[in-house]
């Protein structure tokens, strides 16, 4: 690996077996790539494996998956270099792949705002997750989904604002960053919103972003009707049979 010669010449998803955002939208933008008919300038793997033993493989430095293998092409020896936070690893292999901006650093601060965004509501999400009793998990989800004084709605809203700020009036496409177009931050919130309004997270309202968050909705669903989208559900319908 050198800095003037940062080409790469294989790179390696590593996480679990589940369509969790913040490993799909890599997955997704990858599928979309070559469903385009390019070629990735890299030799890909989607390695789904096991979490304990991941995590008992050192490779998540942060103990958070996902985590990326990234080998040089300049490398001789071929040794495998570890990105292990998500927000790092959606940036280098988008930029790879046209999904990333590479030369507007507005723009690429804009993409990192609003994985900030995804990334603060998931961890307050999952803070909830060991509560005990159950009804008193509910009781905190209802509270964190109060339109007035939630916490969750402050994040979520937040992305909700990006998006009118970004969009204006614009309504045929909205996403988080029109001058760059369609990104792997817009991919990831497809994701997360799908999450969110599955029904598998007992105290959220399974319409609570479609009715609080249109335009959030509005890129969930315009990612959720592309041809790739579609065909990448196809190929993975256990998880996607009901949606």
């Amino acid at each position: 690996m050198t800095a003037s010669d940062p080409g790469i010449s294989a790179f390696t998803l590593y996480y679990m077996d589940h369509p969790f955002w913040r490993a799909e939208c890599i997955r997704l933008a990858v599928h979309i790539y070559l469903a385009k008919g390019k070629q990735l300038p890299f030799e890909y793997k989607d390695a789904r494996v096991n979490g304990r033993a991941l995590r008992e493989s050192g490779k998540p430095v942060f103990g958070q998956m996902p985590v990326a293998g990234v080998v040089f092409a300049a490398d001789d020896s071929k040794q495998e270099h570890i990105l292990a936070e998500v927000q790092a690893i959606c940036s280098f292999v988008g930029k790879q792949i046209g999904f990333y901006p590479t030369a507007n650093p507005w723009e690429m601060a804009k993409m990192d705002e609003a994985f900030g965004g995804l990334t603060s509501a998931t961890d307050l999400i999952s803070s909830t997750m060991g509560i005990q009793p159950p009804e008193r998990k509910i009781q905190v989800r209802q509270s964190i989904c109060d339109l007035e004084e939630g916490r969750l709605t402050q994040f979520v809203g937040g992305l909700e604002t990006l998006l009118q700020k970004a969009n204006g009036t614009a309504t045929n496409q909205v996403v988080f960053v029109p001058s760059f177009g369609l990104s792997i931050v817009d991919l990831a919130a497809w994701r997360f919103v799908g999450w969110v309004s599955s029904g598998i997270l007992d105290g959220i309202p399974t319409k609570w972003v479609q009715e609080s968050f249109p335009l959030l909705w509005q890129v969930h669903r315009q990612v959720d009707s592309m041809p790739e989208t579609q065909s990448w559900k196809g190929k993975h319908s256990k998880f996607y049979s009901n949606s």
